[in-house]
């Protein structure tokens, strides 16, 4: 089974915002006229190919060149240079783009663990935590809105348990406040999906789903998830009650 992978999926044409994770995915969110969302996908290997790197400058100039004339090899030399050039400048401002990104996912992912309704951590992220958590996923989801840039959302996908059940894994959904309402949380739910049994996982299963969490419940109803039950009194509200968790699962 695989459960990592050596690629990243990014999504649409921002295609080098994940220089800081290993295995992360940008989902662009574009909203329609009619109001509904749509997300397009781009599969890279390794986080490269000729949309990002520019690959045909070079072989151009290779093409261009006489290999017997010492102008020509300058030429060549020359504009070898600058690609590299440019390709460095190109992966410095990933990297600042990557920094950013991970910067605005904490933010929305800290707001969610301060609410104290929904995730079951208490304890916030900070930079340094925060890369290492996104890091350590089997894959990390960012949803991107492509007209402003702004990170909407995020989820994270890694194993429910492991040996005998480590084909069983388990997610966890964020979108930022201000954009609630626009379907991200299922255009994440969905991608997620997709990597996870693109990764080679079985079944997607929820451990905590929060009886009042009423929005999620629905949306996880109407992607076919089945409810195992529920435990009473399994989530510790943030004001100190106990609330219901029902769980949930999807075979992929």
């Amino acid at each position: 089974m695989k459960h990592k992978r050596t690629g990243r999926r990014l999504m649409a044409v921002l295609l080098t915002i994940v220089m800081t994770f290993t295995q992360t995915g940008i989902i662009t969110i574009a909203e329609e006229e009619n109001g509904s969302t749509r997300s397009e996908a781009v599969m890279l290997e390794n986080g490269t190919g000729s949309e990002v790197e520019g690959a045909g400058s070079m072989p151009d100039a290779e093409a261009a060149a006489e290999p017997d004339t010492e102008p020509a090899a300058a030429e060549e030399t020359s504009v070898s240079s600058e690609a590299d050039g440019a390709e460095a400048v190109s992966d410095a401002g990933a990297e600042a783009d990557a920094a950013e990104d991970t910067e605005e996912a904490i933010a929305i992912w800290n707001d969610v663990v301060r609410d104290g309704v929904a995730f079951p951590q208490t304890e916030e992220l900070d930079a340094e935590s925060g890369h290492a958590f996104f890091e350590s996923q089997s894959f990390t989801g960012i949803a991107k809105d492509t007209e402003t840039g702004t990170v909407v959302g995020l989820y994270i996908l890694h194993p429910n348990n492991i040996g005998r059940c480590g084909h069983i894994c388990n997610a966890s959904y964020a979108v930022l406040k201000n954009c609630r309402g626009r379907h991200i949380g299922e255009l994440l739910v969905k991608d997620c999906m997709t990597q996870a049994k693109e990764l080679g996982f079985k079944i997607l299963q929820f451990n905590a789903v929060v009886a009042t969490n009423v929005a999620a419940l629905k949306l996880y109803a109407r992607l076919g998830f089945v409810q195992l039950g529920v435990i009473p009194g399994g989530f510790l509200m943030k004001d100190g009650h106990y609330e219901d968790i029902i769980p949930h699962y999807h075979l992929l």
